[in-house]
């Protein structure tokens, strides 16, 4: 018993309806900052399949960076692996939380 809480109830429900710790809200209840990194192909006049995606991307990280959230966005030349290779172990050195 925790004052008015009791501890084995609590513990009883939990695991009754097998509830899982969402991280995201942990870290935020925790006022911890979140990095998110994001690694998608660059868009050209020609090819524009991946601008949808980079807008949702930037429309997103509008709504979230008001709880502490950021995005790191970065491009590659889906026809240069060096392009590739260079971005990836960027977004690696960033250690981002997702």
């Amino acid at each position: 018993m925790l004052g008015n809480v009791n501890l084995n109830f609590c513990y009883i429900n939990v695991n009754y309806y097998d509830l899982k710790i969402n991280k995201v809200d942990r870290s935020l209840a925790l006022n911890k900052k979140i990095k998110i990194a994001t690694l998608l192909p660059k868009f050209t006049k020609g090819n524009s399949f991946w601008k949808a995606p980079i807008q949702g991307i930037n429309s997103a990280q509008m709504e979230v960076e008001v709880f502490g959230v950021s995005i790191l966005k970065l491009t590659f030349d889906q026809f240069d692996v060096a392009s590739y290779l260079s971005q990836i172990n960027e977004l690696l050195n960033s250690n981002p939380d997702v």
